[in-house]
């Protein structure tokens, strides 16, 4: 199943993205850090990984304190490299602080969460949001994570999952919306989705009766 899986992301996605699991590739550089459009893929990474992948690609510098370590399970397409930053930041229940030291800027990851942005810019190609889209999506007893990746790259949508969404998923749909879809693979996990500024959100359901802190 995990072969068919993979030929249907390679015939679906249309498009050359770097190989792995795990990647980082700038889409626009810009002599502005700031201004630099990414994309970028981690798949379970901690977040030293995937910092290192992101300084690597773009020359930037982090720090990690050490109540912010984590892993990482996000997909992004052509957003600002801040908006990329948050994004992880949130994953490991973290906000991001700059620091200025000699010549140039540390992007500190400090814990406490602060709702990440998605900010539009005239150089980025915002993807679009799929609830009104339709696809045509089966999977047989595959885990949720994969069948996750492989659906969200059929409709190009940015996502990021909490780690504790675990579990093997087995689903048949047939031209159904997008969401309806993706809520019945969450339902045999637990789990559930919120859209926050175009990203979908991917958390375990709260106990019945539980309120939000």
């Amino acid at each position: 199943m995990a072969a068919s899986l993979f030929a249907l992301c390679l015939n679906a996605c249309g498009q050359q993205r770097p190989t792995g699991r795990n990647w980082v590739e700038v889409e626009a550089s810009s002599s502005s850090i700031s201004n630099t459009i990414l994309s970028l893929q981690f798949d379970g990474a901690s977040i030293v990984e995937a910092l290192r992948k992101l300084s690597i690609a773009t020359g930037a510098s982090f720090a990690v304190d050490p109540k912010s370590h984590g892993s990482v399970t996000i997909s992004l397409r052509n957003v600002m490299f801040r908006t990329a930053l948050d994004n992880l930041a949130s994953q490991v229940n973290s906000h991001i602080e700059v620091n200025r030291e000699g010549k140039g800027d540390v992007y500190r990851f400090v814990p406490g969460i602060e709702k990440p942005k998605i900010n539009a810019s005239r150089a980025t190609v915002v993807p679009k949001i799929a609830s009104a889209r339709s696809i045509t999506f089966t999977v047989t007893d595959i885990d949720v994570r994969a069948a996750l990746r492989a659906m969200f790259l059929l409709v190009n949508a940015n996502f990021k999952i909490a780690a504790e969404v675990q579990g093997t998923v087995s689903i048949r749909a047939d031209n159904a919306p997008f969401d309806v879809t993706l809520q019945s693979i969450l339902d045999h996990v637990h789990a559930e989705f919120k859209l926050e500024d175009g990203v979908y959100v991917i958390t375990r359901k709260k106990p019945a009766g539980a309120s939000e802190r």
